[in-house]
């Protein structure tokens, strides 16, 4: 059977209508912006698919939408529009990282207690941003600020043992909303090359520092004085002649937490199109109802889709691709077809949206039927699913977006 062209049904009047592009508003765009003390703890930008919640006031009154970062740009989970006729500006809050129970910008927040890998310290950055901004500016720009402090400690060994781990005990956890410090306990720091970080409450107290070595343990005790979004470095020296129970001061020295590691953005141009490619070797060996795979910082769902030695096999009936992690703008799906295999004509469906797992139906495509068009419809996310009776073989899945 030679290759046929992909018919795909168009759209009902019921569907169309509630796809209606409501003219009388206007989208709000967002990009991440530029605070005097912005670093990641681990990274020095958003990375794609870093979520955020936004909390925006009177007339546009939206709590807790979530915001995914694709370099510089902040695509919402559903679209927000300004107020109808609105010319004056409203204030808009945002927190990183998103959590789905906050109510309010205004928020407790605890760092991990164990910070000794990277994920662990990157979960106890706490950053904030508010903004006035009116229609008439473009897009918000919210400004990132830290709302924690940073301790890093240098350590000098001049003993035979290796360093094993470092924790801070006494030491507050809990950055309350009225801007408080509490919660006193042991936090584990994450090696970071020669030295060891951790990310803690603004505060002052006393704390004390416990290093770990192969021979035993070495106490340290001081003073901290740390600020929102500043750096505090503290040198130790560990000695062979000295006591493992006797515990050496030490001070601590502040400086700005963007100090030699700014917090930079990949600038998404509008109009800028790029391509992300699906291909078999992210897939499973198995059918799977809830594989997730990452292609270039992007998350996919891969419902009942596998390599079985055939490219992209995506299960009759039921199996689907979709991406988690939303695009800023979907322009285009494009399909290859395993070679040797036969194209059925409506074997696959798009769908399209600006929520995960749309339900709004694409109808276009490209005369060979291998080129879904969405360029226009405003789509963040897709399904490209096989609803139908015949299994479906692909080399590739292109997406081109903004």
């Amino acid at each position: 059977m030679k290759l046929k062209t992909l018919a795909i049904v168009a759209l009902v009047c019921a569907t169309a209508c509630n796809n209606k592009v409501d003219t009388d508003r206007v989208a709000i765009r967002f990009k991440a912006g530029l605070a005097q003390y912005v670093t990641k703890a681990t990274d020095t930008s958003f990375e794609s698919g870093d979520a955020i919640s936004l909390f925006a006031g009177s007339p546009i009154n939206e709590v807790n939408a979530k915001l995914t970062a694709n370099g510089s740009a902040l695509t919402p989970a559903h679209t927000i529009y300004w107020g109808a006729g609105q010319t004056t500006a409203s204030t808009f809050e945002a927190i990183y990282p998103y959590n789905q129970a906050y109510t309010s910008a205004r928020v407790d927040f605890t760092v991990a207690a164990d910070q000794s890998t990277s994920e662990g310290l990157k979960a106890s950055d706490f950053m904030t941003a508010s903004v006035s901004s009116a229609p008439s500016q473009g897009a918000v720009v919210l400004p990132f600020r830290h709302a924690m402090a940073k301790l890093v400690i240098k350590i000098t060994n001049e003993t035979d043992y290796a360093v094993s781990a470092v924790k801070m005990t006494e030491i507050c956890q809990t950055l309350k909303a009225d801007g408080s410090a509490s919660n006193a306990g042991t936090v584990n720091a994450c090696a970071s090359g020669s030295d060891w970080q951790l990310i803690v409450a603004p505060q002052a107290s006393s704390p004390k520092i416990v290093v770990s070595t192969t021979g035993g343990e070495y106490k340290f005790t001081g003073s901290v004085d740390i600020a929102a979004g500043s750096r505090g470095t503290i040198e130790l020296t560990i000695k062979k002649d000295a006591p493992v129970k006797d515990e050496v001061s030490f001070t601590c020295t502040v400086s700005d937490w963007s100090e030699g590691d700014k917090f930079t953005f990949s600038e998404v141009k509008e109009g800028e199109v790029k391509t992300l490619t699906l291909t078999e070797a992210i897939l499973p060996k198995a059918y799977d109802d809830n594989y997730e795979a990452t292609v270039d910082g992007t998350v996919f769902y891969l419902n009942q889709t596998a390599d079985f030695g055939s490219g992209i096999q995506m299960k009759k009936g039921v199996g689907y691709v979709a991406n988690k992690d939303a695009f800023n703008s979907i322009k285009s799906i494009k399909l290859v077809c395993r070679a040797g295999k036969t194209w059925t004509s409506s074997c696959l469906t798009l769908y399209g949206g600006s929520a995960v797992m749309p339900s709004g139906r694409i109808s276009s495509s490209d005369s060979e039927g291998l080129e879904f068009d969405l360029s226009g419809q405003n789509c963040t996310f897709f399904k490209l699913a096989n609803e139908s009776g015949n299994a479906v073989y692909l080399d590739s899945i292109t997406i081109e977006y903004e």
